[in-house]
């Protein structure tokens, strides 16, 4: 991982432009000019309180410091918000999110297995035509602003507070009475982004789930085992809550199932015998809603969680597990292009 390093903004500007800073007086725009400029975080002028300026792509803030690589320098640094211009300052706290997904940088590369018969690809195309409304038949466009997160302030929950690309640490500091110590692997599944995520698994402490209600699918302490998904930069981008006790307790619910072969897409784990029975649920029509954002200044895309049931059943008909997948909808469309690209 890049480090970052704290300068003051006249340093990082020495660094930057590589020689003497020059004074740049500040292009006048109008009113108009201003709302219908797209900001973007990757290529973004940043303006320091005296004009002077640099162009850099932005790794986050905290509405305090800014986060940034500067344009021909191959290194992270931190700058406090107030050293900026007050309309560069603003630009990032209204339009910049504070943390962007972090992926391998070859992540879409073609998979060498691509248009061999894939019973994951298969499963997940079924779930997420159903879940993006969409088709696989062409590839779709990439959209950047899928790997952004949320602005200042906004933070989306997947899943029982977890907010979308928190840090992992933060999470596991505050579950500390609820989780037993995990362990991770990394996430081979195709249809995923290549070399980009591990998977995280917290056994749930039993005398938690006892105490806040073993039986109830809608907590945390309804299950055996949490997962959460972290990026490169081990920021939170999707959840599993797998249980795999009392399962007699666990009605099937008959709506819009469809059979598969996947047990866990971020596990891959597949049913083991041909005549058990695996049936996954996906929610109508797109899962549990994320606090409210701003799609027109973060994205152009859903800010939906989608929730996917899955059943898994012996070939004698005994519940093995039953688990709750979460995925934001920026992810299930990474992985939706992913797949037309590579695998159709």
């Amino acid at each position: 991982m890049m480090s970052s390093q704290y300068l003051t903004l006249s340093a990082l500007l020495c660094i930057a432009l590589a020689g003497p800073l020059s004074a740049t007086q500040p292009t006048e725009q109008t009113p108009e000019a201003n709302s219908t400029t797209v900001f973007d975080p990757y290529h973004a002028e940043i303006v320091a309180a005296d004009g002077r300026k640099i162009t850099a792509h932005i790794i986050g803030h905290d509405g305090k410091e800014v986060r940034l690589i500067p344009e021909h320098v191959d290194r992270e640094y931190t700058v406090p918000l107030e050293n900026l211009s007050l309309e560069t300052q603003q630009a990032i706290i209204s339009n910049c999110p504070t943390a962007f997904l972090h992926l391998d940088k070859n992540w879409d590369r073609e998979n060498a297995h691509a248009g061999l018969d894939n019973t994951t690809i298969n499963d997940l195309t079924h779930l997420l035509k159903q879940q993006l409304t969409m088709s696989f038949l062409s590839v779709m466009e990439f959209d950047q602003t899928w790997l952004y997160g949320d602005l200042l302030d906004q933070a989306s929950v997947i899943y029982q507070g977890i907010h979308y690309l928190e840090p992992l640490q933060v999470v596991r500091d505050r579950l500390y009475d609820a989780l037993e110590i995990g362990k991770s692997q990394v996430v081979i599944t195709d249809g995923f982004p290549e070399n980009s995520f591990r998977l995280w698994l917290f056994p749930v402490r039993a005398e938690y789930r006892y105490a806040q209600g073993y039986d109830d699918l809608e907590q945390l302490s309804g299950y055996n085992t949490l997962g959460l998904l972290v990026d490169r930069s081990e920021q939170i981008v999707a959840v599993q809550c797998i249980r795999t006790s009392q399962l007699s307790e666990i009605p099937t619910s008959h709506w819009n199932l469809f059979d598969a072969n996947t047990v866990d897409f971020f596990g891959l784990k597949k049913k083991f015998a041909a005549q058990a029975k695996v049936r996954i649920q996906p929610t109508n029509p797109t899962g549990v809603t994320m606090n409210n954002a701003r799609p027109r200044d973060i994205n152009k895309t859903s800010t939906t969680v989608h929730q996917t049931q899955i059943y898994f059943n012996s070939s004698d008909g005994r519940r093995l597990s039953y688990s709750r997948m979460y995925m934001p909808d920026r992810l299930a469309r990474i992985i939706a292009y992913n797949i037309g690209k590579n695998w159709n």
